[in-house]
């Protein structure tokens, strides 16, 4: 997918009236505000529009997973575990989770705080724009809601224990395991901790952690 370059905000006033024309996704030159998002103008017109989106090659399907499993058993004890990693895997933030006012609502995001500052003007590279009310221009397909959701996560985990047999054989039970299991105990990404980074679309429910306690048995 074909996506704008994201290099930096608008530092000023100056920057925005000075710069390339833009009327992106409706949002003209005048609704933009210093610490808004700068796109690049990449051919040079001295207009910032549809033409300027380039080629990321970043993927929002997986060439490579990697799985971990670990285990022993001593004596009547055993321990399983399940490590996943998915590495180099690009997805869309979600509007929900990370504009301000998502739907006009009066709602601010856990990082706005984190957002462009004056004292940022010398910074490098894109920052959290500014709060708007309509994030139309810094919402656009690019490089800066465009990012790596690489993530490791432990699947599942578990430890159980055999009772020993020659309790058993006096109730006539052949096998009995106590166990404890527990999925999607962490997950280690640079993602929103709020969104599930193995899914694409915001339709899907968040990360569930599960625990389980119970009983195998043989007769």
């Amino acid at each position: 997918v074909n996506r704008y370059l994201a290099t930096g905000n608008y530092t000023s006033l100056d920057d925005i009236y000075n710069g390339p024309i833009t009327n992106i996704n409706g949002a003209a030159q005048s609704m933009l505000i210093p610490g808004d998002l700068y796109y690049m103008d990449y051919n040079g017109d001295g207009i910032i529009n549809v033409n300027d989106k380039v080629p990321l090659g970043k993927l929002t399907v997986p060439l490579t997973t990697c799985s971990l499993s670990l285990g022993f058993t001593y004596k009547n004890f055993s321990f399983n575990a399940l490590l996943y990693a998915v590495p180099d895997i690009y997805r869309k933030i979600m509007t929900l989770l990370f504009w301000d006012f998502p739907g006009s609502n009066i709602k601010a995001q856990p990082h706005t705080l984190s957002r462009w500052t004056p004292e940022d003007a010398g910074a490098e590279g894109a920052i959290r724009p500014s709060i708007h009310i309509s994030n139309a221009h810094n919402k656009a397909s690019s490089t800066f809601t465009f990012t790596n959701h690489s993530y490791l996560r432990l699947k599942n985990i578990e430890v159980s224990y055999d009772l020993p047999k020659q309790i058993l054989q006096k109730i006539y039970i052949s096998r009995c395991q106590v166990y404890v299991n527990a999925n999607n105990l962490f997950t280690i990404t640079n993602a929103d901790p709020r969104r599930d980074p193995e899914r694409e679309s915001a339709s899907v429910y968040p990360i569930v952690k599960r625990y389980n306690i119970g009983l195998r048995l043989s007769f």
